[in-house]
């Protein structure tokens, strides 16, 4: 009860559009209505209940072998997390960074879902055993998107360089 779940489309993978984020109810259903026949993904978070894992799923409503009506999303206790300290490249802190599990193969999605760090740059993420990716994230830096190895609680600082938009004409 009370976990956010994302549902991102193609065009928020491609960071044209902003994810739609709900709430479960008491039983842990979810709903978001009816949507465009694309590709999706699925992210289940419990901030709430810090000590359990996110969940990731893919979603192509162009599939008419698809179910969406029967997708389940398993959130596991926390055996593997990943804390640590957001830097800047001169070394300060970044408060307000965003670190979550990433998707590889389309392109890095990240949502609003994930640890924030704090105001002195520190997070705490719990992850699944083993390997797996995660992005971070904040306006005003270039996004970060790393492998991480992970077997109980470790250690991982990430330092983010500074970004900017890049605008032309063909």
């Amino acid at each position: 009860a009370g976990a956010s779940v994302a549902l991102a489309s193609s065009f928020a993978m491609a960071g044209f559009a902003r994810p739609a984020i709900v709430k479960t109810d008491a039983s842990g259903a979810f709903a978001f209505g009816v949507q465009a026949v694309t590709r999706y993904l699925v992210v289940a978070d419990a901030s709430v209940r810090p000590r359990v894992t996110s969940a990731v799923a893919r979603v192509d409503l162009r599939d008419p072998l698809a179910t969406p009506d029967a997708l389940r999303l398993v959130l596991y206790p926390c055996d593997a997390s990943i804390h640590g300290t957001i830097f800047d490249t001169a070394g300060g802190v970044v408060p307000g960074a965003i670190v979550s599990l990433a998707t590889t193969g389309e392109s890095a999605l990240t949502t609003e879902l994930g640890a924030r760090a704090g105001t002195d740059g520190v997070y705490d993420l719990c992850v699944p055993l083993g390997g797996t990716t995660v992005s971070v994230r904040v306006d005003g830096y270039a996004r970060l998107v790393e492998n991480v190895n992970v077997s109980g609680r470790t250690r991982r600082d990430f330092t983010l360089v500074p970004g900017t938009s890049l605008v032309g004409k063909v």
